[in-house]
């Protein structure tokens, strides 16, 4: 038998329930993706006990017991073997073919009858079957050697695998594995995890030493953190696993470090290779990490049925962001910035139902909203774009809009936080808080003149600027499939055809007009300058104004300020449900 490659899964809201399967063929990994709720442990546990491939599955549940065993001594590998995957000890492995309700096809007594709430407890069997196998292999080697007098070397036990994965994942740590003891294979998986541990077995007992110039002493196992021990017990699961197993696996990131998580599942993927791997989780991170694995999300489960489906892939749309999208269940408004960044906090709170998802800038925006948009027969889910006006014209603003992208009437994000209404609140607020002594109407008199004082200063940078952005634009829509001198000449032609003077002087008479006629809100729609909101702190008595507004939007108190942050930003589709 070779590694599955395939995994059944019950269809998605299939009104037969679990009676119909979908066949997901994967060269070795799925990742099914959920939030919390959404009934991925009931997925796992349908899997492990139900489903039709539950004779080849093996389940690492996530709620489980890390008390590592003081000691344990070796029994029958057999019997230790099955007690571990089935709950149930043999002597025979014809017993199950005389008792066909218990073992692979039966595997409840394991979870106590309880395989969705049942917490494993199952350290000390895990432990004794590695010691077990180990002594199995021991006394081959031994016997081996007997009948020859040529040297072999000795096959590696699951404890010196565990070992080998084990430092892999910690490299920081040693596992040091004396006296031959199986349960504590780890001695190659372990070490290599967790490096700066040095794992070390004796005959009953397992004890680890971090790796260290001044040799600390070793300490014991049950001292490990929940990280070292969780990697210990994840790694003896997979290795002690059938031959050609699915490998089940619910919230594998828990009690790991984000950099441990990836070198300890990339090494026991590596090292159980004949295994088809299933990950359970709800760390979108965690899931895309798992570059070349089939992605299922799943939406929701109404307890009968699960609705799911396979995550899109999309060339323009990173798999990361695919997924948060996906599991935040709310219609998406990607904006310009960083996550953590001004226009999430500014957005989130001007569009409450919609999930804020920043890309940066804001042709990364463009992409985005276009690449999900194109996706939308696939996941169903409401996509919007918003960027600054940064000198776009009224033609390629009305543009953008028809593809789902809208643009600010103002210059930039920070320029929203200059309108006047706004201005005017956080002014009262600096006020009568005692921030200043100016009146909220002596604050604004003096943010408009030191505002227009900086544009007057600037008009010829701005003007240069805005020129430059004209031409530009005017250079891309040249014809570059032009073939042939002739109409190469053409092209050249229509691209000197850009009056520089002309537009210059039309965009500095337009910036002069604003200053002449103190026009505020041209201002906003003209100026792009993002330190602005950020020197007027001083008329607030604070070093940084957007800091301000950030911290009054966000203690509850802030609705005024809100709205009027609302009223100056585009209106997006009304969604009649948001779940």
């Amino acid at each position: 038998m070779s590694r599955p490659d395939y995994l059944n899964l019950p269809a998605s809201n299939s009104e037969h329930g679990y009676l119909i399967f979908n066949r997901l063929h994967t060269p070795g990994t799925v990742v099914i993706v959920g939030a919390n709720g959404s009934g991925k442990t009931r997925l796992g546990a349908w899997l492990d006990t139900i489903g039709p491939q539950r004779s080849i599955t093996h389940r690492i549940s996530a709620q489980k017991s890390l008390a590592f065993p003081g000691s344990v001594s070796p029994i029958s590998s057999l019997k230790a073997h099955t007690q571990l995957l089935y709950g149930i000890a043999i002597h025979d492995p014809q017993q199950f073919v005389l008792q066909p309700n218990i073992g692979p096809n039966n595997k409840e007594s394991r979870w106590e009858y309880k395989p969705v709430v049942g917490a494993l407890n199952d350290y000390t069997e895990l432990l004794t079957y590695l010691v077990s196998e180990e002594y199995d292999v021991s006394m081959a080697y031994r016997h081996q050697a007997q009948q020859s007098t040529d040297y072999t070397k000795p096959s590696d036990s699951k404890l010196d695998r565990l070992k080998l994965v084990w430092e892999r994942a910690l490299p920081n740590r040693e596992l040091i594995i004396k006296g031959g003891h199986v349960s504590v294979k780890a001695v190659n998986i372990w070490e290599q995890l967790l490096p700066h541990r040095e794992l070390t077995i004796d005959d009953d007992s397992v004890s680890i030493k971090p790796v260290t110039i001044d040799n600390t002493s070793a300490y014991a196992a049950g001292e490990m953190s929940d990280g070292e021990r969780v990697a210990f017990y994840l790694i003896g699961h997979c290795l002690a696993a059938q031959p050609n197993s699915i490998l089940i696996i619910d919230e594998p990131e828990i009690h790991l470090h984000r950099l441990v998580q990836s070198r300890l599942w990339d090494s026991i993927e590596q090292e159980r290779s004949d295994c088809l791997f299933v990950y359970l989780t709800h760390d979108l991170d965690f899931a895309a990490s798992r570059v070349e694995a089939r992605k299922i999300w799943i939406k929701k489960y109404d307890g009968s049925t699960w609705e799911w489906q396979e995550v899109p892939e999309s060339a323009e749309l990173p798999e990361e962001v695919l997924l948060a999208v996906l599991g935040s269940r709310k219609p998406v408004l990607f904006t310009e910035g960083e996550k953590g960044g001004l226009e999430q906090a500014i957005f989130s709170r001007i569009y409450p139902g919609w999930a804020i998802m920043p890309r940066g800038n804001c042709d990364q925006v463009i992409k985005a909203t276009q690449a999900f948009r194109a996706l939308r027969h696939l996941h169903g889910i409401e996509c919007q774009g918003l960027i600054d006006l940064d000198y776009r014209s009224t033609r390629e603003v009305t543009s953008l809009a028809s593809e789902g992208v809208h643009v600010l009437a103002i210059q930039e994000i920070e320029s929203l936080l200059l309108v006047e209404r706004v201005l005017g609140l956080v002014a009262t607020h600096a006020h009568n808080s005692d921030m200043v002594a100016d009146t909220a109407s002596n604050i604004i008199t003096k943010v408009k003149a030191f505002a227009f004082d900086l544009l007057q200063r600037d008009t010829d940078l701005l003007a240069s600027r805005r020129t430059a952005w004209e031409m530009e634009t005017h250079l891309h829509r040249i014809d570059r499939s032009a073939v042939g001198l002739a109409a190469l000449e053409q092209v050249r032609n229509k691209a000197s055809q850009f009056d520089v003077a002309s537009i210059y002087r039309t965009i500095e008479e337009e910036i002069k007009r604003a200053i002449a006629t103190q026009d505020y809100p041209a201002l906003l729609r003209l100026y792009n300058n993002k330190g602005l909101a950020n020197q007027i702190g001083k008329f607030f008595g604070i070093q940084s104004y957007p800091e301000l507004v950030k911290r009054l939007i966000s203690n509850g108190k802030g609705e005024e300020i809100i709205q009027a942050l609302r009223l100056s930003s585009p209106i997006l589709p009304i969604i009649n449900s948001l779940s």
